[in-house]
């Protein structure tokens, strides 16, 4: 199971507001915090990669949220799949970061 990012976390990890994450979670379907078994809201390694792409969409692309929602049922969706791209690039960095401090 992938790790789970408290709204607050995963807030920061997006570059957006918690208030944003609930907002695109009531206008998204596949958006979706869950609860731990304290009652804590949680969203899953998953869920971060969809906001990401949503970010990129909205907050870099410029589109609505309805232009959003338009563009990720486009198959093959260049906006989408350069998203994905980046989101991609942006784990290998931080992989070969790391590897570069366990060598320093």
């Amino acid at each position: 199971m992938g790790q789970e990012h408290s709204s607050s976390m995963t807030a920061k990890i997006v570059g957006v507001s918690a208030a944003t994450l609930k907002s695109w979670e009531k206008n998204f379907d596949h958006i979706k915090s869950k609860k731990n078994e304290s009652g804590k809201l949680f969203y899953t390694d998953s869920t971060v990669k969809h906001l990401k792409i949503l970010f990129y969409l909205i907050k870099e692309r410029g589109f609505t949220i309805k232009g959003a929602k338009l563009e990720l049922e486009r198959k093959g969706s260049e906006a989408v799949n350069k998203a994905k791209l980046l989101g991609k690039l942006t784990e290998l960095k931080g992989f070969l970061v790391d590897v570069r401090e366990q060598l320093d």
